[in-house]
């Protein structure tokens, strides 16, 4: 009797152990990363104390980043004050670290196999060793733009390459100054505030499309084999299923072909489409354009949304408008315009090219890789043209910039707010351009802007599209 309590005492015992063991196993697999860029981690700040932080570049060389001694205390410096804030972020010893300082922390503080060594020795003699530094893909006078263009608006702006995914520019607004003395003396009001200034709107924010979504429409209609369908619109408006859904300030566009449409944005004729389709149809497409999916950027993001759900006829055609259910961030709009510009192939988007030691060696680096195809080629050529066309002639006009051939989408979408204040609309414009060996593609959301795409967003994307190809 005594040999079985004992067997029992044992093997609960062992079992309490082996949960401990699994326990601490699956924290070190999965919370390492977190609890190690800690501020509450004792051993992480005296390390810190020990390493001179990397430095961060722009693409060209340009200091966005650095750590210098200040009376004895290794103090973290942003020479642009609020232009990185939703890029870099912040390191502080009181309030811990965000974006990359936080995703890249290791890196920065120089603990990788290359430079872990030479860290170890300059420990043993005493001396401070030195982190690695970070290359970006950020174009400085390009985000210096786009954050100018944007100051008077809520909103973001994510600006990439279509052939590579390397992103350009990315501005969130409202945004902060991230150097400690100010976050110090700011951070209970900014953490207050209504506006969110810490929240980065190009990849957390989700926002209905609006008219951009036709892009997607359009090529669902294309490889439906219904690109050369017809309505007579001759009131400006359809109801569908209950509803009616109408086009801006109500315009009859009279017969009207997917080039109408789409050159002048007919909510009718988008609406008729799409509730004709199917639900397999939407589900497809919004499959093959990662919604409802992670993707592989090394950055905080949000998935976009999309109704998986059987839909109702009226549901289709105000998804087909980009209202309905469907939420996407400015940074997925950029990459779904992107694949349209890039022959129907969408890259993986990255913000860091390299990771290098103080001497230069490449510890690590990215290159181009290719996240889906949701687009043929044939399909993508076929709704660029009408982009092009949307400039030279049509709702984007606004965008358009000598000598360059410029496509784009406008978007005014409709929100929580838009019940009460019908002039509280999101403006949206997408576009792309390519001049030599350049090639751009952005999308522009700005919150509650109560105006068109056309009128608001498309100029900052013709000026960031300027600034860049020049």
């Amino acid at each position: 009797m005594n040999d079985k309590k004992i067997t029992w005492v044992l093997l609960l015992i062992s079992a309490l152990f082996l949960g401990l063991i699994i326990y601490l196993t699956a924290v070190d697999f999965l919370y390492r990363d977190e609890y190690s860029s800690s501020n509450l981690n004792a051993r992480t700040l005296a390390r810190e104390e020990s390493v001179m932080r990397g430095t961060i570049y722009d693409r060209d060389g340009e200091v966005l980043a650095y750590s210098k001694i200040d009376d004895d205390v290794q103090k973290r410096y942003y020479p642009h004050i609020k232009l990185y804030s939703h890029v870099i972020g912040y390191s502080s010893k009181t309030y811990g670290k965000s974006f990359l300082e936080k995703t890249y922390n290791s890196n920065l503080l120089g603990q990788d196999n290359l430079n872990a060594v030479f860290n170890i020795k300059n420990l043993i003699k005493g001396e401070m060793s030195e982190g690695n530094d970070l290359h970006l893909t950020i174009d400085h006078d390009t985000q210096l733009r786009a954050s100018n263009l944007m100051e008077r608006y809520r909103g973001a702006l994510v600006a990439l390459n279509p052939k590579t995914g390397e992103i350009i520019a990315m501005v969130s607004k409202p945004d902060f100054n991230p150097n400690e003395t100010y976050l110090h003396r700011s951070w209970s009001d900014l953490n207050s505030s209504e506006y969110s200034p810490f929240l980065n709107r190009a990849t957390m924010g989700l926002y209905p499309p609006g008219s951009t979504f036709k892009m997607v429409t359009t090529a669902m209609m294309y490889e439906q084999g219904m690109e050369n369908e017809v309505i007579d619109d001759q009131e400006g408006k359809t109801t569908i299923g209950g509803y009616t859904l109408a086009n801006t300030k109500n315009a009859a566009y009279g017969e009207t072909d997917i080039n109408k449409a789409f050159t002048r944005s007919s909510n009718v004729y988008f609406a008729t489409m799409g509730a004709a389709m199917q639900n397999a149809d939407f589900k497809k497409m919004a499959d093959a354009l990662m919604f409802n999916r992670k993707f592989g950027i090394d950055f905080p993001y949000a998935t976009s949304k999309f109704q998986t759900s059987k839909m109702s006829n009226a549901e289709r055609a105000a998804t087909a408008i980009g209202q309905g259910k469907t939420l996407i961030s400015p940074l997925h709009l950029a990459m779904i315009t992107g694949a349209i510009a890039n022959g129907g192939k969408m890259m993986e988007p990255y913000i860091v090219s390299s990771v290098k030691t103080p001497n230069g060696t490449t510890v690590k680096s990215e290159s181009p890789s290719a996240l889906a195809s949701p687009f043929s080629s044939e399909t993508a050529g076929f709704v660029k043209q009408l982009m092009i066309d949307t400039v030279d002639h049509g709702t984007g006009t606004n965008a358009q910039i000598w000598g360059v051939e410029v496509g784009g989408k406008t978007g005014t979408a409709e929100n929580e707010k838009t019940d009460e204040d019908p002039e509280k609309t999101h403006a949206l414009f997408v576009a792309f351009a390519s001049y030599e060996d350049d090639d751009i593609a952005v999308a522009v959301i700005l919150e509650y802007a109560g105006s068109t795409g056309g009128s608001l967003a498309a100029p900052i994307a013709r000026e960031v599209i300027r600034t860049y190809l020049n």
